[in-house]
């Protein structure tokens, strides 16, 4: 199962952004930067 996005506002810059999972596992903003992003809480079921 892939995982969802949904997208969320950027705490380096404010602006909305899609998170994305990088290979490594590593979860970073859209923007040119790929700044690291904190993860998302679990979801609930």
């Amino acid at each position: 199962m892939s995982e969802r996005r949904e997208p969320i506002l950027c705490p380096h810059c404010a602006e909305p952004t899609m998170p994305n999972r990088l290979s490594d596992g590593l979860l970073v903003c859209s923007c040119a930067a790929e700044r690291p992003l904190p993860e998302p809480p679990p979801v609930k079921d």
